[in-house]
């Protein structure tokens, strides 16, 4: 299977003591069966960008640059396809009277658009999606 992770994974695992449920999660899937969206990685930057120039900044920077590396190609585009689905997603959503973030929606066309089930906390605000979801928390 594959997995695309959402941010709150990678800030669970930037936790002093990220939750063993989502860690022990991520040593089950295959690491060649996880992929992100580059909305992902823009979040993990400007959160990096938040800690400033001092010590923990710095770490977190490193961190994040890090992943970016580990992740390479695994770093999905928000391209012409998820575009396509994003239109679709939130045609599908507004007329549920549902609302997504756009940073949201855009993760959940990239992972439709690329068939990936998408890893997040909190998969019941995704429910009007109808894509595949799982959450590591449980």
């Amino acid at each position: 299977m594959r997995y695309l992770l959402d941010l709150c994974v990678f800030a669970e695992m930037l936790r002093v003591e990220p939750d063993a449920r989502v860690s022990a999660w991520l040593k089950r899937a295959a690491p060649s069966g996880l992929a992100t969206a580059a909305v992902v990685m823009a979040e993990l930057h400007e959160a990096a960008a938040r800690w400033g120039p001092g010590r923990a900044g710095a770490a977190v920077n490193d961190w994040v640059r890090d992943l970016t590396e580990a992740f390479g190609a695994s770093v999905l585009p928000f391209d012409a396809a998820a575009a396509a689905a994003f239109g679709g997603l939130q045609a599908l959503v507004s007329g549920s009277g549902a609302c997504f973030s756009l940073a949201d929606a855009q993760v959940a066309a990239t992972a439709q658009a690329h068939g990936l089930i998408l890893a997040t906390r909190a998969p019941e605000r995704l429910r009007p999606w109808g894509g595949a979801v799982v959450d590591p928390w449980v």
